[in-house]
Formats: structure tokens, C-alpha cells, sequence
């Protein structure tokens, strides 16, 4: 019986849902006709990447997205009114929701290459929650591909020449790519692990100025004892020793000998070395900002229920009368003023203008 009953839902749900795929194909061509074929344009674009050009791709998407919005054909009030019931539709959330599912599960099943999302993921629920919502402060530049793309791909061609040459060229790279991947990508990121250290005890660092790059990481691997791996405690002075040019290739032994002012010479074999950078580049280019995009789907788009809201208020929004309107905003905006009321109680108590 019950598995009848749950055939009968499951097909009236796949009639609406093709319902609804036929309404959304019928209003794109009513509002851009081209957007297909522009789309798989961009998609091609986005396909063949040459990390060398992060700057040239972000130009692309958004002149794409800019071309996209200037011919959309919106004076059409009835089709602008149409949009918004769609939206407000039960068969829409589920499909929205569907979708935001899965992407959290494809950045899952990036960030696992990595075995230290794990330990990221941990220490982001457990700051949430001490603070719930608090971590998307901290979290939300490195799940913004349009902040995050120049950095993540900078130092990617240094390392690729790294990988394919010998000898002293390699050593070369992999130095130029260990300075290029502590500075300011590696910083950044123990900088926003370092706050959640706090976080997830309920505090704030109480420190006016952000420590220098080498305190930071002493501090913030003190703090994180128990989740290893996620500091390498080496990153500021390698930079440092990289920077002041405090190194000496030996080739006789493809070893480099780095060192610092707080630091005797060590010897270090270049594959050692060159494993060590693309361990430091993995986790603060890709890991940790794919577990800040996870936050962003999984947390603050589904379980904050901000959507139920939105769904709930598109009658009211599609409605153009202008004190439904008003009403709906007002809904919306008390809805998010009580989910970030422990943000904004936290921040009054331990964040000092």
C-alpha cells in the first residue's frame, strides 16, 4: 500500500516537473531566443581554461552575463509576473532544492580528494554551532569564484613547470611557486582558519592588528592541535627564506638549502619540497573553498529555510500591488533579522570597532 501510494506521488511530482521544464523552456525563448546557443558558447569558454588567464575568463563570463541582461526582454510585465509565480511554485522549490543538493554533493566529492576536508568541514559546524551563520564572514570571499579565481590560478603554471622539468629549473620553480602560493593565497586562508579557532569556542581574537604571517601560523597550529594537517607550520619561513633569497640549490644532490633569521639551514630534496607546496596550494586554493561553498548551500541556503520565504512571498511579489510588496520585504527582512540575531548579539559582545 505504501509503496503504491509513494508510485502515485512520485509520478504526479514527475508530471508537474515536466509541467514546469516546459513553462521555463517556453519563457526563456519569450525572453532570449539566443540563450542556448550563447550558453553552450560560455560553456565551451569555461571548458578549455588556460589557467594562465583567470583575469581573461572572468572578463568573458561577465560580459556573457552582461549581453545576457540587456537583451532580456523584462518590459513585458505579464511575462515579469509570470517569472515570479513560477518561482513561488512548490514544484520549483523542489527542484531548487534538488539542484543546491547537488551541487553540495559535487563539492563534496571535489574537496574528498583532499583527506583534510574532513577536519575543515568539522571545525566550520563546529563554529557554527558556537555562532550559527557567524562562519559566512569568514567563509563567504572564498566561496565567491569571482574573488577567488585570479588567486586560486596564479601560482598553477609555476608549479605545471615545476612537475615537467629536471634539476635546477625545477628547484627554480618550485621556489618561485612555494612564494607565490604562501603569499597571499596560503596567508589568506590560515588567516580565516585562524578566526575560526576562536570561533568555535565562542570568542573573538581580542588582538587589534592580525599577527605577522609567521606568528599567525605558530598561533593558529597551537590552536588547532587537534586537527592535523590543517597548518603547515613551515609555510612563513620558507616564504621568508624564498623572499630574501636565503637559498642555495645543490645540485649535486637536487636539494635546496633554505633558511631564515629564527631559522637554522635545512636541506631539503626538491620533490620533498615540491610536495609540500602543492599540498599548501591544495587545501588553501581548492579544499577550503569548496568547503566554504558547501556552507553556502548546504547551511545558508537550505537549512536557514530563507527560500521557504522567498517561495512563500512570490504571490506577493508577482502580485506588482505595491503594499504586498511591502509586506513581503517586510517578511523576508524579519526573517533574516532573526536568523543573524546571534551574529549581531556575538559580534555587540565580542567585536571591537
Amino acid at each position: 500500500m505504501k509503496k503504491e501510494r509513494k508510485r502515485r506521488e512520485t509520478s504526479v511530482l514527475n508530471r508537474e516537473k515536466a509541467k514546469l521544464d516546459k513553462k521555463i523552456d517556453q519563457m526563456m525563448k519569450r525572453v532570449m531566443p539566443q540563450l542556448p546557443d550563447r550558453l553552450k558558447q560560455l560553456a565551451r569558454k569555461i571548458e578549455h581554461f588556460d589557467v594562465r588567464k583567470p583575469a581573461t575568463l572572468k572578463a568573458e563570463v561577465h560580459n556573457g552575463f552582461t549581453m545576457f541582461a540587456n537583451q532580456l526582454n523584462l518590459q513585458d510585465l505579464s511575462l515579469f509576473q509570470d517569472m515570479m509565480r513560477l518561482v513561488g511554485t512548490s514544484v520549483f522549490k523542489h527542484q531548487f532544492v534538488q539542484f543546491v543538493q547537488t551541487a553540495v554533493r559535487m563539492a563534496k566529492d571535489q574537496a574528498k580528494t583532499d583527506n583534510r576536508y574532513s577536519l575543515l568541514l568539522r571545525l566550520v559546524d563546529e563554529a557554527h554551532a558556537r555562532v550559527p551563520y557567524m562562519p559566512w564572514y569568514l567563509l563567504k570571499d572564498h566561496a565567491d569564484p569571482n574573488v577567488m579565481l585570479e588567486l586560486q590560478f596564479a601560482p598553477a603554471d609555476l608549479i605545471a613547470e615545476a612537475e615537467r622539468s629536471v634539476g635546477e629549473i625545477r628547484a627554480t620553480a618550485v621556489l618561485r611557486a612555494l612564494k607565490d602560493v604562501a603569499e597571499p593565497l596560503y596567508k589568506l586562508y590560515v588567516n580565516r582558519i585562524w578566526v575560526l579557532s576562536y570561533l568555535k569556542d565562542g570568542a573573538w581574537p581580542s588582538v587589534k592588528k592580525i599577527p605577522s604571517f609567521g606568528n599567525l601560523v605558530s598561533e593558529t597550529n597551537n590552536r588547532l592541535c587537534n586537527y592535523p594537517g590543517l597548518v603547515d607550520v613551515d609555510a612563513a619561513w620558507m616564504r621568508n627564506s624564498v623572499s630574501h633569497n636565503r637559498r642555495v640549490y645543490l645540485p649535486s644532490e637536487d636539494a635546496v638549502e633554505l633558511w631564515d633569521t629564527t631559522k637554522p639551514k635545512q636541506k631539503i630534496p626538491v620533490d620533498q619540497l615540491l610536495k609540500k607546496v602543492k599540498a599548501m596550494y591544495q587545501i588553501s586554493a581548492f579544499t577550503f573553498p569548496l568547503v566554504a561553498q558547501i556552507y553556502l548551500f548546504r547551511t545558508m541556503l537550505l537549512k536557514s529555510e530563507i527560500l521557504d520565504v522567498v517561495v512563500e512571498q512570490m504571490p506577493e511579489v508577482s502580485s506588482l500591488d505595491e503594499s504586498r510588496i511591502k509586506q513581503a520585504d517586510q517578511a523576508m527582512e524579519t526573517k533574516i533579522k532573526t536568523l543573524f540575531a546571534p551574529v549581531e548579539a556575538f559580534a555587540k559582545l565580542h567585536i571591537k570597532a
